[in-house]
């Protein structure tokens, strides 16, 4: 028994083997995916470039402009739930922006405020979840047409089965 990714491919589908510890976890894409950074762990495809947010997309904007993205060939792009963002956490480094993102094949991960989720908070409605990459990535909820926070689009490449 092990991992396995469900990996999809312009000619099908095919099972490829994944475990946590791979190394390495972040690959960069190639060809018009170069942009682009793969989670080999999760299957999630992610822009190298975090710089794009600007600090000003509320919730609405947020959707808005993830859904929008047309980038590494791709227009299936999606604002992450909050698993899918919080998965980029390292839970032992004191300044995950810093130290896990950056050193990864990242380009310019905000370490001051924090990135939306597409996550409702379960308090309120008003609400959305968001992971704060000052300190240790913990995860937060700001008020959706209030709070003005980075965005970091998604897409998924392979599927865990």
């Amino acid at each position: 028994m092990g991992c396995y990714l469900l990996c999809r491919h312009r000619t099908g589908w095919d099972l490829q083997q994944a475990c946590p510890g791979l190394s390495p976890r972040f690959v960069s894409g190639t060809g018009t995916e170069a942009e682009c950074i793969i989670d080999n762990l999760t299957g999630l495809m992610w822009p190298k470039e975090r710089q794009i947010c600007r600090w000003d997309k509320d919730m609405q904007q947020a959707l808005s402009y993830s859904n929008g993205l047309n980038l590494c060939g791709h227009k299936d792009w999606r604002l992450p739930n909050i698993v899918e963002l919080r998965s980029l956490v390292n839970a032992g480094k004191p300044n995950n922006a810093n130290w896990w993102v950056n050193t990864e094949g990242f380009n310019n991960v905000q370490s001051e405020g924090g990135y939306w989720s597409s996550s409702t908070s379960a308090d309120s409605t008003d609400y959305a979840w968001y992971l704060n990459m000052m300190g240790n990535g913990s995860v937060e909820s700001g008020d959706k047409s209030v709070s003005k926070l980075c965005v970091a689009g998604m897409r998924r490449t392979v599927w865990i089965i």
